[in-house]
């Protein structure tokens, strides 16, 4: 199995794992898992019970957002929009995302952006 988006927070683990792709979180020894029809993430941010799965397959796919909330046994989406970096352009198709805590770390050739699970809500 790979693991196409990881995060770590604190003492938890969060990750997106091939082929399914799930939500899946480690903490304490115990496993949790959230399915999602969101394939492809390649960058994971959690706040609370909001999930955030940016990229998936494609043209333009590191630019994807997917909204989600824990709830109910799944990672339910509440959203779908385009990555954008602080100065409002959208992010190149060469930048590299990654996702730690409830930040996601856009790295460019030319800079880099912190977004937040809230600046991507609003």
């Amino acid at each position: 199995m790979d693991i196409y988006a990881l995060n770590v927070d604190d003492e938890t683990v969060w990750a997106c794992p091939y082929v399914d792709f799930p939500v899946v979180r480690i903490r304490t020894g115990r496993i949790e898992a959230w399915p999602t029809d969101v394939t492809g993430a390649s960058a994971l941010l959690v706040d609370g019970h909001t999930v955030v799965l940016v990229g998936g397959y494609g043209p333009y796919s590191n630019q994807r957002v997917v909204i989600g909330a824990l709830q109910d046994g799944r990672c339910t989406r509440i959203g779908t929009r385009r990555l954008e970096m602080a100065d409002g352009n959208l992010v190149p198709e060469n930048a590299r995302t990654i996702g730690r805590h409830g930040r996601l770390f856009v790295l460019t050739d030319t800079g880099h952006s912190t977004i937040s699970v809230a600046d991507i809500q609003t």
